[in-house]
């Protein structure tokens, strides 16, 4: 009897103990899986971390280079505005040119023809 007791323990004892053993490995595997999951994931994380660290440094150049090409761009309308500013400058000075050749005209005789180029030239400033 006392046999057959020991012998229900020790057979108690192995199914327990697989049971333990089955549970263990069944852990084992999910936390493998889960480890695989893991890595998949920080590896792509990563990959859109290495995107998104490129195309910041791509951001700060384009900036960079409109910043540039705004100073040109600055500079260009700042002498287009000088050069119209000194079109219009000559064309008052033409005008006052031609005008004091037109009074002086009637006087001048044979010069009159200074008074024609000198209005020949005020007609083709005021084209340009």
């Amino acid at each position: 009897a006392g046999g057959a007791v020991g012998l229900q323990q020790a057979q108690a004892t192995v199914v327990e103990h697989r049971k333990v053993t089955d549970l263990l490995h069944s852990w084992e595997e999910r936390i493998h899986k889960q480890a695989q999951q893991f890595e998949t994931f920080a590896t792509q994380v990563l990959q859109v971390d290495t995107e998104i660290i490129s195309n910041a440094a791509k951001v700060r150049q384009l900036r960079a280079d409109h910043a540039q090409l705004k100073t040109k761009q600055d500079a260009a309308d700042a002498s287009i505005v000088q050069i119209a500013e000194q079109q219009e400058a000559l064309g008052r000075l033409l005008t006052s040119l031609q005008e004091a050749l037109k009074a002086q005209q009637p006087a001048l005789g044979p010069e009159a023809g200074r008074y024609q180029a000198a209005t020949t030239l005020h007609q083709r400033a005021k084209v340009l």
